[in-house]
């Protein structure tokens, strides 16, 4: 009786135990949600490419094997740092799953800015996101095309244009659209803060003050 005893007892502790470390256990696999709204498609990136970079962060050091020695705070950081379109990332470690699931939010693009050593996706607060080479097609973003001829030195994850310009760039896109004019050229020439706009099947050029219409 007491061997029988204390061989239930072994069982139950060698369960808890097992128990236990599939509790905290952690897979290298990454679940991706997107909390940007779906309508405004915002990602500059595959939602597997996000997840495979997540991936290869967890596979890096073995203290992320588990739900208690992984460092979410140093991946989230090293996510940011390598997609600078991302607002915010978030890595959460769920109680019984064995997958994390990381949380992402992107900034919207506004525009795309071709200067002459690279084209660059611009967010509404003028911060250039990323350079567009390499990216996936974001022509189905629709953005407008602007092309800097002033000699702006752009930084990526730093401000290029002030969110005014931008506002500015967007509402004339949205009322020459109103108008059924559609925008063949957007440019900022070498003069300060100027504008100017071509339209397809015209020959003149709008030049816009960005501080003031002209």
């Amino acid at each position: 009786r007491i061997l029988i005893s204390r061989t239930g007892l072994i069982i139950l502790v060698a369960a808890l135990v097992i128990s236990a470390i599939n509790i905290i256990s952690l897979s290298k696999q990454v679940r991706v949600v997107s909390l940007s709204s779906e309508s405004a498609n915002t990602l500059l990136h595959t939602q597997s490419g996000y997840q495979d970079a997540a991936n290869d962060l967890l596979a890096k050091s073995k203290w992320n094997n588990n739900k208690i020695t992984v460092n979410t705070n140093e991946i989230n950081q090293q996510l940011l740092k390598k997609f600078p379109e991302l607002s915010s990332a978030n890595l959460t470690l769920p109680l019984f799953s064995k997958h994390p699931v990381l949380y992402i939010e992107s900034s919207e693009p506004a525009l795309i800015l071709h200067t002459p050593e690279a084209s660059f996706v611009v967010d509404n607060k003028g911060k250039a996101l990323v350079n567009q080479e390499g990216l996936p097609d974001v022509t189905a973003l629709s953005l407008p095309q602007v092309t800097d001829q002033s000699g702006i030195k752009v930084e990526l994850n730093k401000q290029v244009l002030t969110s005014d310009n931008i506002n500015f760039i967007k509402v004339v896109v949205a009322q020459l659209a109103a108008k059924n004019k559609s925008v063949n050229t957007m440019t900022l020439p070498i003069a300060s803060s100027e504008l100017d706009v071509t339209l397809v099947g015209e020959s003149y050029t709008i030049k816009f003050n960005l501080r003031r219409d002209r």
